[in-house]
């Protein structure tokens, strides 16, 4: 069995939505990019996990995209698996009086309007700063003298 088809099956399984040959300038902010062989848009994170064991387990190249941001891809397209953490994966919440807790799939804007909206400050440099929260801490994203890893809780 193909690992495409291993894919599809775990995704009918899991109830995770997916799309084979998807072009990923779809998926991209500069609209560039060929398809990749099976595209993920998990909605839990059992549905993230079972296709990221599968794929380590059988040396499936897996790529994790969030709003697409800062993403350069061939136009041959990505062979492996991507998995879209996107709008489905993005609650925001507070968590205690200082603390927000969010989902790596929200945008990067709508973390720093929830923090004003509830009068917390700490995120001003990440406003203009395109993506996904996900993305931000991954690369630790930055401007005007604020970076991710400063508000950042482990």
């Amino acid at each position: 069995m193909s690992y495409i088809t291993a894919l599809e099956q775990i995704a009918k399984q899991t109830g995770c939505e997916y799309k084979l040959s998807e072009p990923m300038s779809k998926h991209t902010t500069f609209k560039i990019g060929g398809p990749a062989d099976i595209f993920l848009e998990p909605d839990c994170e059992i549905q993230i996990s079972t296709a990221l064991r599968y794929c380590h387990d059988n040396g499936v190249r897996c790529y994790i995209i969030g709003n697409g941001s800062n993403l350069l891809i061939n136009d041959k397209g990505i062979r492996g698996c991507v998995i879209h953490i996107g709008p489905k994966l993005s609650k925001i919440s507070l968590s205690g009086e200082n603390e927000i807790t969010c989902m790596s799939g929200a945008k990067l804007s709508a973390l720093c309007q929830f923090a004003l909206s509830h009068g917390l400050t700490g995120l001003e440099f990440a406003y203009g700063i395109p993506g996904s929260a996900g993305g931000a801490a991954f690369m630790n994203a930055g401007a005007y003298g604020g970076e991710m890893k400063d508000v950042i809780k482990q």
